[in-house]
């Protein structure tokens, strides 16, 4: 089809079409307005178009005609900015890699999603003459034509960066029609392949900018810090449309202004230095900041327009291998973060931004990567409020030809090389004033060439400062810090010890957070706190990608790919976030605030009551950091205090007595432990917020000492070890126990208790207290759990050992009886259908008169599979009435034994349903690790059953069978079984971060080998 040449979205060259040149983000207000730095609004000289835009949806461009053109035959409306498919209109699709259309660069089809946008603007009469009108859009995805009154005004592709079009002469007097002409896919789509949905439309901002005929076109800020005197100097160019006066005011944070530079361009061009005293600098601990307003002025000198911007002093060097920021070595604790809204898709309002990057700050996070694409103007703004330090991202992803087996096709073409220098060029323009910007970074996962390296040297001659980052540059030819993404630890270590060239690190993606995960977290910033290149790891990610949709009129529904019926996609993989699509943070946010966390106890010594703390801060001391210590006896909250910690200076260590806290406590004869919350009052943004800075928990007294029983804690009556006797009555005047035994079942009664345990297969069913049904089945055998998303590179060897249809083949079993209890015992063989391997298993019951049992379980492996497995553990099902949970173990949110380090030890209390952690997709989830024990409690019974073991195990309990979480696909699907399926595991594996990185470590690994434990069923009455 030879007229597909013809069209500019299917053009390497034509990139754009009467688009002004690449300039800094600001906004001109006029004088005596007010402005602030909290996204676009509406000024004197700024109209938003944001709003209600007509709209037709067109499967072609072809359909497209000279009538919609002029904004007429439009049958819908549209809110921009909005993505299409989030309107009704189009299909949704999403892969991680492969590109949705057939690879033939630069061609897209011509059956290719098309949308065309109307609205009119007024242009007041007495105006026209003496202004110049420039129509900007922040980001369409991917590729536009803009019309004014019917002309054609300008083109662009490139769907997240600024594009600004000058349409004076268009424009008359009154109403004006402005149509937007978008192609969901262009040329430019070949170098947009990142992992999420593919979707069209205006995605960002649409605004009229009034400007006066001569004006100021562009300010470049450039600043230095010396901490050792606290000088600072201040570089500005300016550049104007025309010989003009104008002058530049430097303003402190407290309003003070500092210089007032007075001047007039000539050759359209002003650049001034400015040396300045008792300056103070920005890093991301203490973002202080200046404003510059430049001022152009009239011939009268009056102020004709106001440019306002923010400005932080900061000195950024590379020096012996290692990031140094205002002098000091700093570590960036990160995160990837995509911009998407689960209503709206890529369009993210500065309010949905603000509270994410709250979130973000509060949780101790102090770098974002704007993975992988320029954000919007605002998020930068915010960034040098807030104190985050930023790595600026080019939207460049070219990962579908490594698919092919053509990593190099783009970036070694010589043909492309003018689209890669766009991407760099506008991103590096628009944002070089943010001072929060620390790297740029010249894309994601698009393998290296030739036009890598013209990107960098295009830096590097136009904005040298900042070092560059590209983790797909992996021998480091052109970028000043190495990069890797999911290595593992092992890797890490290594690369540490590299210093051939002497570069700084970064981990740019990490902890891959899908569904149920990551695991290890603590295991990584160990090793990168401690390490000497290593300066930055970004978790990956920050939110899921979740799609709102109404299913069934349930509360919440959110769908990935395939939902949508796409041929090919990849499922799930965008539900990938540490926070939900609602915006709700999963446990794995908090393991990693934990993690990162500022102030970080290092060392307790019980026997002088002092802990031993590092600040782990790169500028900041704890001045000002309280300490609030809880104090429990016997995991009951008895006392709470708060103080003042000393001021311990950046990365150093320091101690606090804890004596007068615990001046009244006996450590030695009660079993005391605390909970230190470290907390701070900061101001963040005009908001005084209180941000925790570290946590701590750990007994007092000796590990030998009794913790609380679960008889103890239901009575009331703590530092007694008290057995089930006090629960359930005398044992002398308890009733016999008996036993039936018929061809397959032990019938056993014991005062108000009765159950069966079956000989087929040694389990017990049908345990009642007082008649009233308790527990359905079980504890028996498991090693299965619905496969996290985690678990993904162990789940084709799982499901190949069968391992959720194990079931007990008995080979013998017996009993014995005495006046106050019945042994039964069993001796078999567990194991799956159609395998040959299995475990050598004996289970002995000893029942009590009062109906307590003791489980008593060994297993030994047979020809298992060298891999590891799911789990080793029990599973019970619980009749649902007993839904009043108290456990004695790590909480009180979900945890794993490698992801661990946000709980403490303790006794919990909550109902079945708020020990929910919904995942999307539905998983493994809920498990607790290190219980001691767990009581259910029936209100309608008045009854309750108290499970304990050998060993602390690993507890959950859920309303979900693990074969309907295994079967679902979304978490709307489930249904509640009327039953509780309560887990005691003997061993619940680690999460790991499988779904896009290393296995889980080897300590937190299921090995088949021999096993024993014991488990205490005790029933009692309140």
């Amino acid at each position: 089809m030879p007229y597909i040449k013809e069209y500019p979205w299917c053009s390497n060259q034509t990139l754009s079409i009467n688009r002004q040149k690449n300039r800094a983000s600001y906004i001109p207000y006029s004088a005596g307005e007010k402005y602030d730095f909290e996204g676009i609004r509406d000024t004197d000289r700024c109209i938003l178009l944001n709003g209600e835009w007509d709209f037709q949806w067109f499967p072609s461009p072809m359909d497209v005609s000279r009538t919609h053109l002029e904004g007429k035959g439009l049958a819908h409306k549209i809110k921009v900015p909005m993505n299409w498919q989030f309107a009704g209109f189009g299909v949704f699709h999403y892969t991680d890699e492969m590109y949705p259309f057939p690879i033939d660069p630069p061609y897209v089809p011509m059956t290719n999603e098309c949308g065309v946008y109307h609205r009119t603007v007024r242009i007041d009469p007495s105006q026209k003459e003496e202004w110049r009108y420039y129509l900007n859009f922040e980001g369409v995805e991917s590729a536009f034509f803009v019309y004014v009154n019917g002309i054609e005004a300008g083109f662009n592709q490139g769907s997240r960066m600024h594009s600004e079009f000058e349409i004076t002469s268009l424009l008359h007097e009154g109403v004006n029609d402005i149509v937007v002409q978008v192609m969901q896919y262009s040329a430019a789509s070949y170098l947009e392949d990142q992992d999420e949905w593919w979707l069209g439309g205006i995605i960002r901002d649409v605004y009229l900018l009034k400007r006066p005929k001569v004006h100021i076109a562009n300010v470049n800020i450039e600043t230095n810090f010396c901490a050792d005197d606290n000088t600072g100097s201040i570089s500005v160019s300016i550049y104007t449309t025309g010989s003009m006066e104008a002058e530049a005011e430097l303003i402190d944070g407290d309003g003070t202004p500092l210089f007032c530079e007075s001047f007039r361009t000539e050759n359209n061009k002003y650049v001034f230095k400015k040396e300045l005293e008792n300056v103070q600098g920005w890093n991301a601990e203490q973002p202080y900041l200046y404003r510059l307003i430049v001022r152009s002025l009239d011939d009268n000198r009056q102020i004709n327009e106001v440019i306002p911007f923010q400005v932080g002093f900061r000195n950024l060097v590379i020096r012996n291998g290692i990031l140094l920021w205002n002098g000091r070595r700093i570590l960036m604790k990160g995160i990837n973060r995509h911009e998407f809204n689960a209503f709206s898709g890529r369009a993210v309002t500065y309010e949905q931004t603000k509270s994410e990057l709250m979130m973000i700050k509060k949780a101790g996070m102090n770098a974002v990567r704007t993975s992988h694409y320029p954000n919007n103007p605002f998020f930068y703004d915010l960034c040098d409020r807030l104190g985050l330090y930023v790595i600026d991202e080019a939207d460049l992803e070219t990962h579908g030809f490594e698919v092919v087996g053509e990593p190099t096709a783009l970036c070694d073409d010589i043909g492309w090389e003018k689209a890669y220098l766009d991407r760099i060029s506008r991103m590096v323009e628009r944002d070089r004033n943010h001072v929060c910007i620390v790297l740029w970074s010249l894309g994601n996962e698009s393998s290296y060439g030739r036009n890598f390296k013209a990107m960098y040297d295009w830096v590097k001659a136009n904005e040298p400062i900042r070092p560059v980052h590209y983790e797909g540059d992996s021998k480091n030819q052109s970028v000043d810090v190495s990069s890797t993404m999911y290595s593992t630890i092992g890797k890490l270590a290594e690369l540490d010890t590299i210093d051939d060239p002497p570069m700084p690190h970064i981990l740019c993606e990490f902890g891959h957070a899908m569904g149920n995960g990551p695991g290890s977290l603590n295991e990584y910033f160990d090793l990168i706190e401690k390490s000497n290149r290593i300066q930055g790891c970004f978790l990956w990610e920050f939110k899921d990608h979740g799609i709102s949709r109404d299913i069934d009129n349930r509360e919440e529904a959110y769908l990935y790919g395939g939902d949508f019926k796409e041929k090919y996609h990849n499922g799930n993989f965008c539900m990938d976030g540490l926070v939900r699509s609602n915006g709700e943070p999963s446990p794995a946010f908090y393991e990693y605030q934990k993690v990162i966390e500022d102030i970080h106890v290092i060392g307790f010594d019980r026997k002088n009551k002092t802990v031993i703390v590092r600040n782990r801060m790169d500028f900041s001391d704890t001045e000002g950091v309280i300490c609030h210590v809880e104090i429990y006896k016997y995991h009951i909250l008895t006392e709470e205090r708060s103080f003042g910690i000393p001021a311990i200076k950046a990365h150093e260590t320091g101690r606090i007595q804890l004596d007068d806290v615990l001046s009244d406590y006996d450590s030695d004869k009660e079993y005391i432990t605390i909970k230190l919350r470290f907390e701070k009052e900061v101001r963040l943004l005009d908001e005084t917020v209180t941000r925790i800075m570290g946590t701590f928990s750990s007994p007092v007294s000796e590990e030998k000492t009794m913790p609380m029983s679960a008889e103890a804690f239901i009575n009331g009556r703590p530092g007694e070890n008290l057995s089930e006797p006090s629960l359930h009555g005398n044992p002398e005047k308890a009733q016999k126990i008996h036993l039936n035994e018929t061809a397959r079942y032990y019938e056993i009664k014991a005062g108000s208790v009765s159950l069966t345990i079956d000989k087929s297969n040694g389990a017990v069913y049908d345990y009642r207290i007082n008649g009233r049904l308790v527990i359905e089945q079980g504890p028996v055998l498991n090693l299965f759990r619905a496969y996290t998303d985690n678990d993904k590179k162990m789940v084709q060897l799982w499901t190949d050992m069968h391992l959720n249809s194990c079931s007990m083949i008995v080979y013998s079993t017996g009993y014995s009886m005495t006046e106050n209890d019945v042994r039964i015992s069993f001796e078999g063989r567990y194991a799956p259908n159609g395998m040959k391997w299995g475990i050598q298993t004996s289970i002995t019951y000893i029942v009590d008169i009062r109906g307590a049992v003791e489980m008593n379980i060994s297993g030994e492996f047979k020809n298992a599979p060298d891999v590891h497995l799911p789990k080793i553990g029990t599973q019970l099902m619980l009749s649902e009435e007993y839904n009043e949970v108290v456990y004695c173990g790590m909480g009180p949110v979900e945890n794993y034994c490698d992801r661990d380090k946000f709980v403490s030890p303790g006794i919990y209390k909550a109902k079945a349903d708020e020990m929910d952690q919904p995942y999307d997709y539905p998983q493994e989830y809920g498990n607790r690790t290190r219980v001691e024990w767990a009581s259910f409690y029936s209100k309608k019974e008045r009854t309750g059953i108290i499970f304990s073991t050998s060993i602390p195990v690993d507890f959950s309990v859920r309303p979900y069978s693990d074969q309907q979480l295994y079967e679902a696909k979304h978490s709307f699907e489930l249904i509640k079984e009327n039953k509780l399926f309560v887990n005691l595991d003997y061993k619940n594996s680690g999460l790991g971060s499988g779904s896009c990185g290393p296995e889980r470590l080897e300590q937190y690994r299921v090995l088949p080998l021999p096993f024993e434990y014991s488990i205490y069923i005790r029933p009692y009455m309140k």
